[in-house]
Formats: C-alpha cells, structure tokens, sequence
C-alpha cells in the first residue's frame, strides 16, 4: 500500500484553488510563506462548523466567496497584493455548453484572471483552476492529479461530466498591484 498524500483524505480543494489561482492570475515567485499563511486564513476564515464539515464535504461556492473576499482583504493589507473575487457567471443562463466555454475562454485569455471551476465528475466534485484552454482541453492547474479536462465529455445539466456555472469563480488581480513575491529568506515556509 503506498503512502497517503496530502489531500487524498480532505475535501479542501476549493481553498487550493484560491491560493493556486493568484500564479495563473499573475502573482508569480517562489512559494513563499505568504502561501501559508493565506492557507491559514482562509480555512480559519471559515466558522468552525463549516471547516470541519469542509474537511470530508468539501465547499460550495458561497463558502469559498466569504472566507476568500475576507483573506484577500488581508494579502492587500499585509502584502500589497491586490486581488478580487467573484462569481459572475451565477445568474447567466447559457444556452449551450459552447456558449458557457466560450465566455469562460475570453475570460482566462487575460493575464491577470483566473477561473476557477467546480466540475462534477463520476463520484465526486472537485474545484480546480484553468491554465488555459487549447481548442478540445481545459489545462489546469490542480491541487490534485487533475491536469487536464477534456471538454467534450462535459455538460452543463446532466451526465456524469458537468461544469456548475453558477458556481464558477473569477479571481482577478488589481494591474496596480505588486505581481512577483520576493522570497524573505529569514522567513520558514
């Protein structure tokens, strides 16, 4: 039996997700201990029953977008990294999974956004971040071992491969924010 990995036993993919998310949306450097402790602050962000919950469960979007908007609040103040949060796609209708891909594209073709997805897939649910999208893949970026979606197995409604677009999130940084973390050396990570 091979060892267990971080991860495998949590559902905390959604907060991984919102840390993984600040590369994709520019915030470039080495992992630092800044990455810890904006860890930190979005589980403790949570109410406690919500976090143990989370733990096995996992999050919903309206989780992810409360302790989220309130940690960023906290990398503005203490690291002068500025980025927001949103779910702007809850209350659009698409028509076709096309039309929801498409808009999802347009979006992640800027350097200073990142999507985050919530997709079902056969036996669980999962959050992860778009790298970008080639013409038939979702290349990602993953807490787990998710590297790529193909996206004509998925759907918007039904099937055992679903995108939640009322639950996608957008991470967008401030262009008058710092965008490259400098490594403090005195600092443990």
């Amino acid at each position: 039996m091979r060892a267990v990995k971080q991860g495998e036993l949590d559902a905390l993919c959604g907060i991984y997700a919102l840390i993984n998310a600040l590369e994709v949306a520019g915030v470039t450097g080495p992992r630092s201990p800044m990455h810890k402790q904006l860890f930190r602050r979005l589980t403790l962000g949570l109410p406690a029953e919500r976090l143990q919950a989370a733990m096995f469960d996992g999050l919903d979007s309206e989780d992810l977008l409360e302790t989220g908007k309130r940690a960023f609040r906290w990398l503005g103040r203490r690291h002068r990294i500025r980025v927001s949060l949103e779910r702007p796609w809850h209350d659009v209708d698409f028509p076709t999974l096309d039309a929801f891909l498409a808009s999802l594209r347009e979006t992640a073709r800027s350097p200073t956004a990142a999507v985050i997805v919530n997709v079902h897939l056969p036996g669980f649910s999962h959050w992860s971040v778009v790298r970008r999208f080639d013409s038939r893949r979702a290349l990602l970026r993953d807490s787990g071992n998710l590297r790529q979606l193909e996206l004509d197995r998925f759907s918007l409604d039904r099937g055992r491969y679903r995108f939640s677009a009322i639950d996608t999130l957008l991470v967008t940084r401030s262009s008058r924010t710092r965008s490259t973390l400098r490594p403090n050396p005195r600092q443990q990570i």
